[in-house]
This record gives structure tokens, C-alpha cells and sequence, in this order.
């Protein structure tokens, strides 16, 4: 689990106005200020610009901003570094916030808002429930107010951001965080706040933001934000959409994008409705180089097996995260590269989710959609273990960058129920043809006859870490979908040798293509290896 530092304040997407600027924005709300009945307010004020403040302090501040949230979550320009002040800024107003000190949070409640209720309110009292099911069951089906529920998700999402924490006890935090995510219910912390673009007011933002293109759900936009270039992904919202669904879909991906942490994956910045009013955006780096499919175009000679590595490290973290995260939408498009040139993994399911739900918005997917959820059934495999569709979707995503074409022909054979003829005509290196070997096992038609993401990384690390020329064929595994068999002893070998070499057709696991050949008989005893194999196959020697 990842402690970004997008979670922080401190971050420059997350910018604060300075204090002086704050203390001018709070006279401007308050017309009132300096008048008598307003001396607690500004008392509160000094205190905890001093440094010198208690909860009291903190609540008497909440009190007089509770109905100008922007301004009730700028007072963390007052606070010090090591306090935070977690609030919703879009109700009209607060009624609970969560306020961080020193790795403790706890929910605080307005003096005049009473629950009844006894509710857990620090991080303490939810370890304290995380194993009494029957008690989180009950707390669930409570009507609680929206915001105690927004406070509740930032108290869980503080426990699986502390590094004391153990992994089981984050894993277990996690999944009632998803639980609400899933509600609609979000950490506050997720959302920018006070994002400032050049010197406009984020309202009249609209045309300072450039416009790149369109993706399956959102709207591509670069824009400019504290002086840092920003991608902007923003839903795209038609007059047949759902809202409320789109909203669900949006909490649950992002959810789980604000937990990942991995150098093959695209950092998270946070989500922010201010740019764009109604609409909920997503934040990323900037990566000036796009996807690999252009960065291909452009760069030709880049390491296309290096490429494919890094894309299975992703993968493969999130195949392995407690509990799995399916992509839902691996494909060329959705794969940056950074300034290094390192392969970047972005959109975690928001697009899988949404793409479905107009014929005119999956188009762009259908091409890399594995076959079971296509025809009658589908419904009944999208409830099934989604890895496998994962699988899928990454031989999609090998054929394009092979080929830098859409994996088109490949969709169209495994829907005819026949399988694709690999590796199509053309030169390809020797780490190449294992990876048309890996695209063939991918795209299975049968979900189950796909390889795990761990059997396909390790494979590769032997190609390329022991080299190509010292793998025998004897120890290969004759798929990837099972780990390698024994090491044959010599009179295997002697046998196995002699078969080969009187063989008049010799198929080759790399393509489903047949190469005639007879080879001379061999004088050297040596061990018979894979290059060896695939010059007989080809007819080299």
C-alpha cells in the first residue's frame, strides 16, 4: 500500500494559499469579522497560527467556517506540517471533519450535530473493530450521515497509509475502504483542493485547459497547474448516461488507484470536480512521449521485449495485491512511457466498467476484449475471476506492440473459434518469436488454458537473463501454462535426440506453422539445444 505524497498538503497539486492570502479570503467571506461576537473566531485564529491550540481551538474555528468548507479546509495553511485537516468542500455544510495529528486521526463532530450514536471516531477504535464482523455489519447498515461516512473512509485510509500498520491488518482496512467506495463514499483526502491554474480562479479555467483527444469514457486535457504539466482524464458525460453510476464507477477506481504504488504503474495525483463543474476529472503526470504505440512509432528501435517486461511487472503487482485487482482494460492506449522510456500501466477499471455500457463508447475496446464476454453468457464470466481476461487482453497488447497495429485479426480468429496463426510474416529476433510464443498461449480460447501472470514473468527472465542459447529444450516447458518438467537424464536424451533427428516435418512451439526438413546425422554428442531445434526448424543447418 502506497503512502503518496499526494495524500499530503504539502504536494504541489494539493496548493494552499499562503497565510496572509488565507486570512484576506476569510475577511472577504466574513462580513462580520471584527465584529464582538467574532472574537472567538479570531482568538482561534492566532492560536493556531501560534502553534499554541487544543481540539477546543480547532472546533470554535470550525464553527464559524462550517458554512464555507473551502475555507474551513484552508485553515491547514495555518496549521504546522505535521497536522493535517481532512473535509468534504462540496456540501453546503460541514458538519464532521477528520483532524490528523502526529499519525493519530480522529473524527470530530460540530457542537451541534449529535448522532445519538456511539460511533468509532479514531484509528484506534476502528482496529479495534476490524475483527468483530457482526459489529461492522451493524455500523454498516446504520442510516449515518454522509459526511460522518466521507470522515469514516479518511480514518481507513489513514491506518493503510501508516507504515506501523502490518500488511493483513491494511488488507483487511482496504477492503471495507472499497466497500464504501463502492457506495459512493470517498476520502476527502482523494479530491484537490484550491487548484489553481495560472492566475485564474478555477471557475473560469475552461479555455486555459488544452484539449488532446478523446479516450472510450473520457476527454484528454493538458493543463497547467501550480506550473506543473497536468494530464486532466475527464468523464465524459452524455444525455444517456447513468450518473450515479458513472459517480460509483468513478469511487471505485480511483479507490484503488490511490493505493498502488509501483514504478510500472502511472502515480496517482488525486480527482478534483473544480475544472470542470459537474465534471469528475482525474489527474496524472504529464507524459510528453504518449502511449508506447506512439512512442513506438517514433522510436522504432526501443527494447520492445523490455517494454513487455515492465508492462508484466504491473500487471503482475496488480494480479498479486491483497485482494487481486483485475484491469479490466489492458491495451496499447493505456500504457505511457515516461521520460526514461519506462512502460507506465494507467486506467484501472473505470473504462472496463463504463466502455460496456454503449455499443458507441466499447469500439475502442472490443479488439482486445477476450471472448467470453462476448455472446449470451457474458454475464455470467464477468462474474468469474477476471485475471484470466486480463491474460487475454496483455497478448492483445504484445501483438500491438509487435506489430503496431490493432490486434484486429487476432479477434477475429478466436471468434471463429480457430486459433490465430503466429507469428504473422516478418523479421523477427530470436526474443521476439518467444514473445509471438507467449501471444499464442495468451489468447486461448478457454479462459482457463491461460497462463498466470507468474509463470508468462518468469519465462521471459530466463530468456533474457540466462540468454536465449543456453535454454535446452529438454528443460523447456512445452507451454507456458506449465512449469518446467524434470531435466531428462542421458538415455532420455540419446532418445529424445534421435527423434528429432529422424523426424521428417518438425512443428515448432514458436509458430503453428510446419517446416519440412531432414537434417544430417550428427556427429557431436552434445546436449541438443533450443537454437539448435530452431534452426532444424527453419532450415538454418
Amino acid at each position: 500500500m502506497a503512502s503518496l505524497e499526494a495524500s499530503s498538503t504539502s504536494s504541489p497539486f494539493r496548493s494552499l494559499p499562503s497565510p496572509l492570502e488565507y486570512l484576506q479570503l476569510v475577511e472577504c467571506q466574513l462580513i462580520s469579522l471584527y465584529s464582538d461576537d467574532q472574537r472567538p473566531f479570531l482568538n482561534a485564529l492566532a492560536e493556531i497560527a501560534e502553534g499554541y491550540w487544543s481540539i477546543q481551538t480547532i472546533l470554535v474555528a470550525a464553527h464559524h467556517l462550517k458554512q464555507h468548507p473551502r475555507l474551513l479546509y484552508g485553515l491547514n495553511c495555518l496549521l504546522q506540517p505535521q497536522c493535517r485537516l481532512e473535509c468534504s468542500t462540496t456540501v453546503d455544510e460541514v458538519s464532521h471533519f477528520v483532524l490528523v495529528h502526529q499519525r493519530r486521526s480522529t473524527i470530530l463532530s460540530l457542537p451541534d450535530v449529535d448522532e445519538g450514536l456511539n460511533l468509532p471516531t479514531s484509528c484506534e477504535d476502528v482496529l479495534r473493530l476490524l475483527n468483530d464482523y457482526d459489529a461492522w455489519d451493524k455500523l454498516f447498515k446504520l442510516s449515518l450521515h454522509r459526511q460522518w461516512l466521507e470522515c469514516f473512509a479518511q480514518i481507513l485510509q489513514e491506518l493503510i497509509d501508516d507504515p506501523a500498520i502490518d500488511k493483513l491488518c491494511k488488507s483487511a482496512v482496504y477492503k471495507r475502504l472499497h466497500h464504501l467506495a463502492k457506495h459512493g463514499i470517498l476520502p476527502p483526502s482523494i479530491f484537490l483542493h484550491f487548484v489553481i491554474i495560472g492566475n485564474t480562479k478555477p471557475s473560469y479555467v475552461m479555455n486555459r485547459t488544452e484539449y488532446i483527444a478523446s479516450g472510450g469514457v473520457c476527454d484528454i486535457h493538458k493543463v497547467s497547474i501550480r506550473g506543473t504539466v497536468t494530464c486532466l482524464r475527464v468523464i465524459r458525460q452524455t444525455e444517456m448516461s447513468d450518473a450515479k453510476q458513472i459517480y460509483k464507477a468513478f469511487c471505485s477506481e480511483i479507490i484503488v488507484w490511490r493505493q498502488l504504488d509501483h514504478p510500472n504503474l502511472a502515480p496517482f495525483i488525486g480527482a478534483t470536480a473544480e475544472i470542470f463543474p459537474g465534471r469528475y476529472c482525474f489527474a496524472l503526470p504529464w507524459f510528453k512521449n504518449g502511449s508506447i504505440v506512439f512512442y513506438l512509432k517514433e522510436n522504432p528501435e526501443h527494447d520492445k521485449f523490455l517494454a513487455v517486461q515492465q508492462i508484466l511487472e504491473a500487471v503482475d503487482y496488480l494480479h498479486t495485491f491483497d485482494p487481486p485487482i483485475v484491469h479490466k482494460d489492458i491495451k496499447g492506449a493505456n500504457i505511457l512511457v515516461n521520460d526514461e522510456g519506462v512502460c507506465l500501466l494507467s486506467d484501472f477499471g473505470l473504462s472496463g466498467t463504463l466502455d460496456l455500457q454503449h455499443v458507441s463508447s466499447a469500439k475502442g475496446t472490443l479488439y482486445w476484449m477476450p471472448p467470453e464476454l462476448f455472446g449470451e453468457d457474458c454475464d455470467a464470466h464477468a462474474n468469474t475471476d477476471g485475471r484470466p481476461r486480463d491474460i487475454y487482453s496483455l497478448g492483445c497488447t504484445i501483438y500491438e506492440i509487435l506489430t503496431r497495429n490493432k490486434p484486429s485479426a487476432i479477434m477475429f480468429s478466436v471468434l471463429q473459434g480457430s486459433p490465430p496463426r503466429l507469428p504473422p510474416l516478418g523479421k523477427w529476433t530470436i526474443e521476439e518469436l518467444h514473445l509471438w510464443r507467449l501471444v499464442a498461449d495468451c489468447v486461448e480460447i478457454k479462459p482457463g488454458q491461460r497462463p498466470l501472470i507468474r509463470i508468462i514473468k518468469e519465462h521471459l527472465s530466463r530468456v533474457r537473463n540466462v540468454g536465449v542459447s543456453q535454454l535446452t529444450v529438454l528443460s523447456r516447458p512445452n507451454s507456458l501454462k506449465e512449469p518446467p518438467s524434470r531435466a531428462a537424464n542421458e538415455s532420455e536424451k540419446w532418445a529424445i535426440q534421435g527423434w528429432l533427428w529422424h523426424r521428417f516435418s518438425y512443428q515448432t512451439v514458436i509458430s503453428d506453422v510446419p517446416y519440412l526438413y531432414t537434417p544430417p546425422l550428427r556427429k557431436s554428442c552434445r546436449p541438443l539445444i533450443y537454437t539448435d531445434v530452431l534452426c532444424m526448424g527453419m532450415g538454418w543447418v
